[in-house]
């Protein structure tokens, strides 16, 4: 990945009263070399003084190849990134996303392409994560290929939203549901299309998705032409949630605008940390990870 040819607009901004963000004061940082080392999802495990912990997921195919690891990120130093053990003969092919469960410490939704949602436990001082429990999102459409899975907790409701990524032609389809983890099962779901301006060819209109607690949605979008790039990247504000009593509902924005904008990168993951702004994650594919901080 050519850091130095990385380039992004200079403004800072509010989004949904969650945290600000100074683009000009973050930078991409080298993490990782080759396609397996590529992240495609991150959530955050913890953050503590100087120091922040982040699971990511790899979306390798091949039965020993990595599937999760640990980016540890401490200020004034290179990140790191440690590879976790995966406790489980149910080996996942293509993860695409993990997010953090609200209110259950170290316990993740690690989500593969075709749909499949792993429920695992993180083990810090093991380096290893157990599968806990298993479970597929319905409404699978036809050739579907999902890139993006969060949760969130909106007006006292646990609420999952996913999405298809899309092709250039073909806008990404968005799915947001009530999620009870005691029986593995989503209810009341809703689902839209969505389209991105930018980029304009190879579109991946949604390659990562997050919730902020006030129910406002960010998603990534990613032009990949292929291994070898070039790449480009946007992230968008794309609407919010609301949860009332018996429907959830999701809100498009009318006039999508990108908040960041990059030429040199294909982000496949995106996490949200209170107080600090965005961190993004890369899959380059041959020309490596790199990892976006604020």
């Amino acid at each position: 990945m050519n850091i130095g040819r990385s380039r992004h607009i200079c403004t800072a901004f509010i989004l949904a009263a969650f945290f600000t963000i100074d683009i000009c004061a973050q930078r991409w940082i080298k993490l990782g070399e080759g396609q397996q080392a590529n992240i495609s999802g991150m959530a955050l495990v913890s953050r503590q003084d100087r120091v922040k912990k982040l699971i990511v997921v790899h979306d390798n195919k091949k039965k020993r190849q990595l599937r999760v690891s640990i980016v540890t990120l401490t200020d004034g130093q290179t990140p790191t990134m440690t590879p976790l053990k995966w406790l489980s003969d149910d080996i996942p092919i293509d993860l695409e996303a993990v997010t953090a469960i609200p209110e259950r410490l170290n316990e993740f939704i690690a989500f593969e392409s075709v749909g499949s949602a792993y429920h695992i436990k993180l083990d810090i001082n093991a380096a290893s994560v157990n599968v806990m429990r298993t479970f597929e999102v319905p409404m699978i459409p036809k050739g579907a290929d999902f890139e993006a899975f969060a949760v969130q907790k909106i007006g006292g409701k646990l609420i999952a939203i996913w999405a298809d990524r899309g092709a250039s032609e073909r806008p990404a389809t968005i799915f947001w549901a009530l999620l009870d983890l005691n029986k593995d099962s989503l209810s009341k779901i809703g689902w839209t299309t969505f389209r991105v301006p930018f980029p304009e060819k190879d579109v991946r209109h949604i390659s990562d998705l997050k919730v902020d607690p006030t129910g406002a949605v960010f998603v990534t979008s990613a032009s990949d032409p292929g291994d070898d790039g070039p790449y480009s990247s946007a992230v968008y504000n794309a609407g919010s949630i609301t949860v009332g009593r018996d429907k959830i509902t999701f809100t498009q924005t009318t006039a999508l605008t990108p908040l960041f904008r990059f030429q040199a990168n294909k982000i496949e993951a995106l996490e949200l940390i209170p107080g600090a702004g965005m961190i993004f994650g890369t899959d380059d594919e041959n020309l490596g990870a790199g990892i976006f901080l604020p």
